[in-house]
């Protein structure tokens, strides 16, 4: 009887107190919103189970270089890595791998872009899904000879068949080879990562170290074994192939990691705690500030409780008066809470998929909706402001001497350690907001840094797209050159195209890598030769891009695969090779860098040219980082 009444008169009260309640309203679903969006995509970016049965065992697999005495965080696995540990390892139930590649699909007179992945068939029959047309990729399907075939997305079948019924056995031309349609995966299925074609990897029995390069492992752990073991297991088979071919694996190592994460949350890294940072303070500063206002409001009901409390209420009645009060606040602070979550989860979802647009989205088991955890951290969330910000008030009242306040007869009976204890509160609220706002500031400074990052190229009106030529048909550098110079002409001959050129990464985009070594000065550091990117360029792409060459000549046509071997840097990697002399930039030409020291592929190359920096790479990243340009002939 005594609580639905008491929660009708704290109703009456809030009622009256609609400023209150608004501000209080505010703070929690602006703080609620905020830090579930931030939880949302926390949990998206970080090692997440995949989607479907034993998602938690699935694994990626790496074959890297041992630096120091750990492992980097590179990947260098081949063919020849995947068919040895497919031969050894113990601690996988399905152990398989798959290459990126382009499926380009012309059945008529217009040709089609996917993302393709040549698969191991037991990958994909490890997911347990199904098609809901057709067949599956079989074993048989990866023999090297057998028919032609490929599985594709609902996506495509929808998109570019027009959801035809008898899609099943149609022969279509894909990279320019007939492939039969096997099968159709259900909606959303894009294993590995946003993939919509999948052909069985076929790989010979016998691989050289070094072929098949460009090649990633995954794996399911078998039933009991830990991540650790698995991982032991594949670093201790790797380093005896290091050993036993150090021509082409020196100082080789693996490693074993969750599948699924686009930055592992470790906490070895300060940015990795940067987000969850954020929302911790956040919720801290919005429990503090609703704290403090209830606990003003309970300061102003002294006067009443006293009053209660000599006509015979518990103090435990008075507790729950004023964790009734908050827990009203909270249920309506936690309603706009989650429909700001809801709005903030969709935008991120759409910005990522339209920032993504160009390899296909977002991974596909990217879910920014209303999961089982997170709904479990968002009513944590709730209990968590509910409680802290009803603490002090009900901290207030536990040891408040109510006869003290009746004597009085004051409406806010409060003493020196009354006003001491909210001085401390509101030091320490200064402090979080000030905490908070530091990373906020950090945030908006790095967008805005990002946003205005000069890739050293022009930007404006240039026109990019991606190719990928199948080997079947273009294994030759002669038959790559003709193809393309062909389309040079084709662009061309379209109205509005002034010039046209070629490269294997854009500004901003990764680009490959390399070991080297200098002629005249030892670059090692602990004995391990230091890595570098390279990108291969046309002949008359710096032109093209406005790049400025500071010192030296460009690439042309007499710089071919039989003739010197030649290089150019860009003005970073002078900088940190010959800092010693008064001009690095003039003393850097004529020296020779030799790529790939001590492997079969070592070759010397004389640098030729210096330019501008390019970014390469992230425009965090990228700014500081050199890059050595090759021709593409």
């Amino acid at each position: 009887m005594g609580l639905p009444l008491d929660l009708r008169y704290n109703l009456r009260l809030l009622a009256k107190n609609y400023g209150f309640v608004a501000i209080c309203v505010l703070m929690i679903g602006i703080g609620m919103g905020s830090s579930i969006t931030l939880y949302s995509v926390a949990d998206n970016i970080s090692s997440k189970q995949l989607p479907f049965a034993n998602g938690d065992r699935f694994v990626d697999v790496y074959g890297s270089k041992q630096l120091a005495g750990s492992v980097s965080d590179g990947n260098i696995s081949d063919g020849y890595i995947y068919l040895t540990l497919a031969e050894s390892v113990r601690s996988f139930e399905v152990f398989g791998a798959y290459r990126e590649a382009a499926a380009i699909f012309s059945d008529g007179d217009v040709s089609e872009r996917f993302q393709a992945a040549s698969i191991s068939p037991e990958l994909i029959q490890a997911t347990a899904v199904m098609p809901i047309l057709g067949r599956n990729l079989q074993v048989d399907d990866a023999q090297i000879g057998a028919e032609a075939v490929a599985l594709i997305s609902y996506r495509l079948w929808q998109n570019y068949y027009m959801g035809s019924a008898d899609i099943i056995g149609t022969v279509s031309r894909i990279n320019a080879l007939p492939h039969t349609i096997i099968g159709v995966m259900p909606e959303g299925f894009s294993y590995p990562i946003w993939h919509d074609v999948w052909t069985p990897l076929q790989l010979p029995t016998a691989v050289e170290p070094g072929e098949y390069r460009g090649i990633n492992i995954k794996a399911v752990l078998a039933e009991g074994i830990s991540l650790e073991t698995a991982a032991l297991e594949v670093d201790s088979l790797l380093a005896q192939l290091g050993k036993r071919l150090p021509q082409a694996y020196q100082d080789l190592g693996g490693r074993v990691e969750i599948c699924c994460s686009v930055i592992n949350f470790d906490g070895t890294s300060p940015d990795q705690l940067l987000m969850p940072a954020l929302a911790t303070a956040l919720l801290l500063l919005v429990c503090l500030n609703v704290g403090n206002l209830i606990l003003v409001r309970t300061n102003q009901r002294i006067h009443e409780f006293t009053i209660r409390s000599a006509l015979g209420a518990t103090r435990w009645r008075l507790i729950l008066s004023v964790l009734q009060d908050s827990l009203l606040i909270c249920v309506l602070g936690s309603v706009l809470g989650f429909f700001l979550a809801q709005q903030g989860m969709a935008y991120v979802d759409s910005a990522g998929t339209q920032a993504l647009a160009f390899a296909g989205g977002l991974p596909y088991w990217f879910n920014f909706d209303w999961e089982f955890n997170t709904v479990v951290v968002a009513l944590g969330i709730v209990f968590f402001v509910w409680f802290l910000s009803a603490g002090l008030a009900i901290y207030q009242i536990a040891r408040q001497d109510l006869s003290v306040g009746l004597a009085s007869g004051k409406t806010g009976a409060t003493g020196s350690r009354n006003a001491y204890g909210t001085a401390v509160m509101v030091s320490i609220e200064i402090i979080f907001s000030c905490f908070l706002l530091v990373l906020t500031l950090v945030l908006i400074g790095a967008s805005i840094d990002t946003a205005n990052t000069d890739y050293g190229t022009t930007v404006d009106g240039v026109l990019t797209g991606k190719i990928e030529l199948p080997n079947e048909n273009f294994s030759s550098a002669q038959s790559r050159d003709i193809y393309r110079q062909n389309l040079r002409q084709e662009l061309l001959a379209q109205q509005g195209i002034e010039a046209v050129s070629f490269v294997t990464a854009l500004p901003s985009e990764g680009h490959s890598s390399i070991t080297y070594a200098m002629e005249e000065q030892d670059v090692r550091g602990d004995n391990e030769y230091p890595v570098q990117g390279v990108v291969f360029v046309e002949s008359d792409y710096f032109n093209v891009m406005d790049v400025k060459l500071v010192t030296g000549r460009g690439f042309d046509a007499s710089d071919a695969a039989n003739t010197l071997a030649v290089v150019i840097i860009n003005e970073v990697f002078a900088r940190q090779h010959w800092s010693n002399q008064p001009d690095p930039v003039a003393a850097s030409l004529g020296q020779r860098i030799q790529v790939n020291p001590g492997e079969e592929t070592a070759q010397w190359l004389t640098i030729v040219g210096v330019i501008t920096h390019i970014v390469q790479g992230p425009a965090m990243n990228g700014r500081y980082e050199s890059t050595l340009y090759r021709p593409l002939n």
